[in-house]
């Protein structure tokens, strides 16, 4: 519920996830932080606490050039959670204030990107897994990405529930069938029934542009 400089009281809004034809007044109206209308009453889904979060300050060397990217990075289809565009003439201000100073003053804008997500490792072709991810132990991991060979290298619970805090285990560089002169396509299949026993769950990536639900 939201009331206008005159008065007039507005009920935006309801349970659907799409509830306007066309532009939407209520996300006007909260856009506007208060200037069109004095909101009232709210009623708000929760969500739950993401795993992790990561926010990104990316500079740009003009004013129009960082109004454009706004659109461009939601096109793109990356789903940040919060985009705040920032002008240079405000982050000095913000800077006299607080005595910080952002990276790069040569930028005419900037945008701040906030990612919510969860917890996914890539060791890449780390050849010492045990020692280089021994830290992480206590971190709890959605899933971690594991090169075939070193999944056949260290595949025992002592390493997986020791070392990751993990019971998603994506194998990944699988080789193409004409240059697999190790059969790794055929160890990765049989990944999954031979991890079934350990309470792990494998999802091994052998196909093309292949996609997984983790």
């Amino acid at each position: 519920m939201a009331v206008l400089a005159d008065g007039t009281v507005l009920e935006l809004g309801g349970k659907q996830i799409k509830d306007a034809s066309g532009l939407s007044l209520k996300q006007l109206l909260i856009g506007s932080e208060g200037t069109l209308a004095v909101i009232t009453r709210c009623t708000l889904a929760l969500l739950p606490k993401p795993e992790t979060s990561l926010s990104v300050l990316v500079p740009y060397p003009d004013l129009d050039t960082g109004i454009r990217s706004v659109l461009a990075v939601l096109q793109a289809g990356a789903n940040p959670t919060a985009v705040e565009f920032l002008e240079r003439s405000v982050v000095e201000l913000g800077e006299a204030y607080s005595g910080s100073k952002y990276p790069r003053p040569d930028a005419g804008s900037y945008l701040l990107l906030t990612f919510d997500g969860r917890r996914v490792l890539f060791t890449a072709d780390s050849d010492y897994l045990h020692e280089d991810f021994s830290r992480l132990a206590d971190t709890p991991l959605y899933a971690v990405f594991l090169n075939p060979l070193f999944y056949q290298a260290y595949y025992n619970t002592r390493l997986f529930h020791g070392h990751f805090d993990t019971d998603t285990l994506c194998v990944y560089h699988v080789p193409f069938p004409e240059d697999d002169g190790m059969h790794m396509q055929d160890m990765a299949r049989r990944m999954p029934r031979g991890a079934a026993d350990s309470g792990l769950r494998v999802l091994p990536l052998t196909e093309p542009m292949q996609q997984i639900e983790l």
